[in-house]
């Protein structure tokens, strides 16, 4: 076996297919809500419900350091809407992934809404954005952030599926994408 520089050991390509879900469509039972995941404070903020977490997920999650608070898990996650799986996403930190999209302030962090506030700024003006994103993000994004972000959290689901193998986690990524056929992701970025 070959390793790369990072002293990983670079799978055998054949091996790593057998690894995809032969039917895709069934990591989409029993998803769960950002609602469910997060319960909002009194500061306005949200925090991960240990309880829910280490009830849903139990073998891939486990207890952090003091014991109280999961541990962040690495793999996949997919954003429901409607019924219809309309994203990918991959993280080492999965909850605090969603927990950024859903509620995040810049164009960064919740990138997914910043791509839907776009996409909403076309219909709204019926033409194409030819500006920066930077531009995008200080001249538009905060007028449809907040209700987008809202959307999400209130009406979304989520699957959760994790992954410890980097190399089957990206491919995953792409696979599930393709096969789910998810109308926000792209991979003209990677």
């Amino acid at each position: 076996m070959q390793v790369n520089y990072f002293n990983e050991t670079i799978p055998d390509f054949s091996s790593l297919v057998r690894g995809l879900p032969a039917a895709p469509g069934a990591l989409l039972r029993d998803p769960v809500s950002f609602n469910e995941l997060f319960s909002r404070t009194a500061r306005d903020e949200y925090s991960l419900q240990s309880d829910v977490v280490f009830k849903r997920f139990p073998p891939n999650i486990k207890k952090s350091a003091n014991n109280k608070e999961p541990s962040e898990v690495k793999g996949l996650y997919i954003f429901i809407e409607e019924l219809e799986p309309c994203y990918v996403g991959i993280s080492r930190s999965i909850f605090t992934r969603i927990k950024q999209h859903m509620t995040g302030k810049s164009h960064y962090a919740c990138s997914l809404a910043y791509l839907m506030a776009v996409a909403t700024y076309e219909t709204e003006c019926n033409q194409k954005w030819m500006g920066t994103r930077d531009a995008f993000a200080r001249n538009n994004f905060e007028r449809y952030r907040s209700e987008i972000q809202k959307r999400m959290r209130d009406t979304w689901k989520i699957a959760i599926i994790p992954e410890a193998d980097s190399y089957l986690l990206y491919l995953k990524e792409i696979y599930l994408a393709c096969c789910l056929q998810t109308k926000w992701n792209s991979f003209a970025t990677h």
